[in-house]
């Protein structure tokens, strides 16, 4: 099939035309003409044909790009829901989870935080002051913003964070020393302002026994 388009047809028309055959299926082929005139002061116009071929090309890379980030943003979601990223044993469950800690969310946490070796760096449990934060934002180590992505109001989990995502090789002087792993016993008290009243414990075994 043979398409055409001349003087007075703009490229982005000649782009819209040729993408619909290229979606229908059908085989193309276009060339477009402008037409530009100037006058050199003497009266008489000259005119100058520039011709444009290759839009069928044109519109085939874009769709290629379309898939190609089409794919990568599935890909990203894909990875977004994939909760909680960090292992995590469940510990205390409420009956029925209706409210779940996502990122963005404004959440508050009682935590008990440990070395490995047993010793307490840090809790609220002792003053009854949960911390509040956005859980995903730059306020708190990695390893929350991972491992409570999913949480239930009332529920308990314990982390073991590595390095990585914890405080790294320099620590947090003077409790975590660098490159240490931590431990910690969470309990999530409320979301964006929400509270649980219930909660059940969980006797079964756990995939993370280990922690």
């Amino acid at each position: 099939m043979w398409c055409s388009w001349h003087a007075g047809q703009s490229g982005r028309s000649v782009m819209a035309a040729a993408e619909y055959l290229v979606e229908a299926g059908q085989g193309v082929v276009v060339e477009s003409q402008r037409t530009h005139r100037r006058d050199l002061g003497c009266g008489a116009p000259v005119v100058d044909h520039v011709a444009a071929v290759g839009v069928v090309s044109r519109v085939l890379w874009l769709r290629r790009r379309r898939r190609t980030s089409q794919v990568r943003s599935s890909m990203l979601a894909e990875s977004r829901m994939a909760t909680p990223w960090l292992p995590a044993r469940i510990t205390y469950k409420p009956p029925s989870c209706e409210i779940k800690a996502n990122t963005g969310d404004r959440i508050k946490l009682h935590y008990r935080g440990q070395l490995t070796d047993g010793t307490v760096f840090g809790s609220t449990y002792e003053t009854a002051d949960p911390v509040e934060f956005e859980l995903g934002s730059e306020d708190v180590i990695q390893g929350w913003n991972q491992g409570l992505v999913g949480m239930c109001v009332g529920e308990k989990r314990k982390l073991k964070v590595p390095s990585k995502l914890g405080y790294g090789k320099h620590g947090f002087v003077p409790s975590v020393p660098g490159g240490a792993s931590l431990i910690f016993e969470t309990e999530l008290v409320s979301v964006n302002g929400k509270r649980a009243t219930q909660a059940k414990h969980l006797d079964e075994d756990s995939e993370y026994d280990e922690l």
